[in-house]
C-alpha cells in the first residue's frame, strides 16, 4: 500500500474527505466491494459532475492483505474536479452524496447484523469523539444504576 499523508488506520470503514490532498477515500474490507464502488463512483462522477477519468480525475484501488483493508483513493486534479469535490465536502450535490453512501451501505454493510458498526461518512474526529462520549455517558450511567 502506498504511503498516504492521512492515517487510514484510526477511522471506521466508509468514505474520508482529504482536504489537503483534494482527494476521496473510501474504506472497505473486502476487495468485491472495493471494486464494486469504484465502478460506482466512476459511473456517478460522469452521471451527476460529468468528470471524465484521467482528465478529471484519477482512481485506484489500493489493498493491504496484512490488514484486510481495501482503498479507493480518487484524486481530482482538475479544477472542474475540485469544484465536484468543493461541491460533495459543502453538501452542494445531495443526489450525488446520497449515491455515494449508498455504495457504502450496500457494499460493506450488506449484512443486517453489521448495520450499526457502518459509519457512512467519516467527517472527522469531532463527530467520532461525540459519538464515543454518549455512548461511554450511557456505559456510565447503566453501571451506576447496577450499583445503587
Amino acid at each position: 500500500m502506498s504511503q498516504s499523508l492521512l492515517d487510514l488506520s484510526k477511522y471506521t470503514n466508509g468514505l474520508i474527505y482529504d482536504a489537503d490532498t483534494v482527494s476521496l477515500i473510501g474504506k472497505y474490507t473486502d476487495e468485491l466491494s472495493c471494486y464494486r464502488a469504484r465502478k460506482n463512483w466512476v459511473e456517478l462522477f460522469s452521471n451527476y459532475f460529468l468528470l471524465e477519468s484521467d482528465r478529471d480525475y484519477n482512481i485506484l484501488v489500493e489493498s493491504d492483505l496484512d490488514s484486510g483493508v481495501f482503498i479507493i483513493n480518487c484524486i481530482f486534479t482538475s479544477a472542474c474536479g475540485r469544484y465536484a469535490f468543493w461541491r460533495l465536502v459543502n453538501q452542494q450535490a445531495p443526489e450525488a452524496e446520497q449515491k455515494l453512501g449508498e455504495t457504502v451501505i450496500l457494499n460493506d454493510c450488506s449484512l443486517e447484523s453489521k448495520k450499526d458498526e457502518c459509519t457512512v461518512w467519516v467527517t472527522g474526529a469531532l463527530d467520532d469523539q461525540i459519538r464515543q462520549t454518549r455512548d461511554t455517558q450511557n456505559l456510565l450511567d447503566r453501571i451506576i444504576k447496577l450499583f445503587k
